[in-house]
């Protein structure tokens, strides 16, 4: 029950109570476990997604799953669930949805970061990051005050 991304314990209890996620794989709403038939498709289509948006950018699958990551794949499990009995869902939902869309074009365009190296960069060939401390001379001091 475990994707390359996520598993039903990136989504309970962040996203998903155990009651509901039961209530939502399941057809019959008393059902005592969750179906995991049902839950590994949703996460699968969920991953699919996800890579689908940053494989031009990161090697897929990922070597280590960034939380940033894992928490995108859940929040599109938890709408795929929400939404998969029909009918309009409620506006939260469609906002959430496009929230995590919209990370995830920023992730294909580099503008939001999670620690991993791009494709194609090489994180030895960019120069390391400089600071300069200091100033420029003092207008005061030993120097600049003898003979005074």
């Amino acid at each position: 029950m475990s994707g390359r991304l996520i598993s039903q314990g990136d989504l309970v209890p962040a996203l998903l109570t155990l009651a509901a996620l039961r209530r939502l794989t399941a057809d019959d709403p008393s059902a005592a476990s969750v179906d995991t038939d049902v839950l590994d498709a949703h996460i699968e289509q969920a991953e699919a997604l996800v890579e689908g948006y940053i494989a031009s950018r990161y090697a897929v699958p990922l070597s280590t799953v960034p939380v940033v990551v894992k928490n995108l794949a859940a929040r599109l499990v938890r709408y795929s669930l929400m939404t998969m009995g029909g009918g309009a869902p409620e506006a939260w939902l469609v906002e959430d949805r496009k929230e995590v869309l919209q990370a995830l074009r920023d992730l294909r365009e580099g503008k939001l970061d999670i620690g991993l190296t791009a494709l194609g960069g090489d994180p030895a060939a960019s120069p390391p990051t400089r600071i300069k401390s200091g100033g420029n001379d003092p207008t005061f001091g030993r120097s600049n005050l003898s003979g005074v």
